[in-house]
């Protein structure tokens, strides 16, 4: 079995982490950027960073892979003449421009001035595009393109804002904390709902027939992507109606209660974007099987 079978699921999980970590705190910035204090901005900035690093090494071992995929072993990721056929390749053009995107959110992410914010917003929008660029929507028409970045960009809000949040429960006043969370809450409706009905609607043109879903392995690992997911809404649910109205009531407590969520929900969030990695890696659609 080449090496790249265990290797390149491996690098998607990271990859996904990054994404999730630029642009899920970029759209966390830019939403509540007003109800927090300069520290906590600082920190979403720090977070952005870095993922972006990580990114950047993920973006760059993953075009190593590509030629070492050409060749089936270690040694062919360093072999000049497969590493420039790599670049000739979609995959290995919208990796370079990713690898530049990344770099590019580093150097601009402390920047005050609106041409840096301009050119971080760029990247950012650039990186979850690229998504849409390659793999399974890119195959499957420009109906299944567009669902998939509705998708990658409220998946990102949703799951890009724990880390951010669960800095705000550690370090900030309780008045804060409360704002920040109450509004999360809130947007959060429009963003799960779009997530939702795009994830749906996505899947149902990937696995061609809604049979496939127990019949194939693909669907199966997608069910249980789907069982995650729910898991995570219901602890939304929870955090919403019951932790952040608590904070206002008994703030030590519900700020306690938030943050001890947010710790699981992290956890189920690597264990999405792991199965998210098999799927993207290491099944094939239904539909070519």
């Amino acid at each position: 079995m080449e090496p790249w079978t265990f290797l390149n699921p491996i690098l998607k999980i990271f990859f996904y982490i990054s994404v999730v970590g630029t642009a899920g705190t970029a759209l966390f910035i830019f939403h509540f950027r007003k109800l927090m204090e300069k520290e906590n901005i600082l920190f979403c900035n720090k977070v952005m960073l870095t993922s972006s690093g990580l990114g950047i090494f993920v973006c760059i071992f993953y075009f190593f892979s590509i030629a070492g995929n050409f060749g089936g072993n270690i040694m062919s990721a360093f072999n000049f003449e497969l590493l420039k056929l790599a670049s000739n390749t979609t995959v290995g053009q919208v990796t370079i421009l990713t690898i530049m995107a990344h770099s590019l959110i580093c150097c601009t992410i402390f920047t005050v001035n609106k041409v840096g914010r301009i050119i971080l917003i760029i990247c950012t929008i650039g990186i979850v595009i690229s998504f849409a660029m390659v793999g399974h929507s890119s195959t499957n028409g420009y109906l299944a393109q567009l669902l998939l970045l509705i998708h990658l960009t409220c998946i990102s809000y949703w799951l890009g804002s724990f880390i951010p949040l669960r800095q705000l429960c550690k370090y900030s006043n309780f008045k804060e904390v409360s704002d920040v969370a109450h509004k999360f809450g809130v947007y959060a409706i429009s963003y799960i709902g779009l997530l939702a009905v795009s994830g749906i609607f996505y899947s149902y043109i990937l696995l061609g027939d809604i049979r496939n879903i127990f019949a194939t392995t693909y669907g199966i690992i997608l069910l249980i992507k789907f069982i995650t997911v729910n898991l995570l809404l219901l602890i939304g649910a929870l955090n919403k109606f019951k932790y952040v109205p608590m904070i206002k009531t008994n703030p030590e407590r519900g700020v306690s209660k938030l943050y001890s969520s947010i710790n699981f929900e992290i956890i189920l969030t690597i264990i999405v974007l792991s199965l998210t990695s098999l799927l993207t890696t290491s099944f094939m659609l239904p539909m070519y099987n």
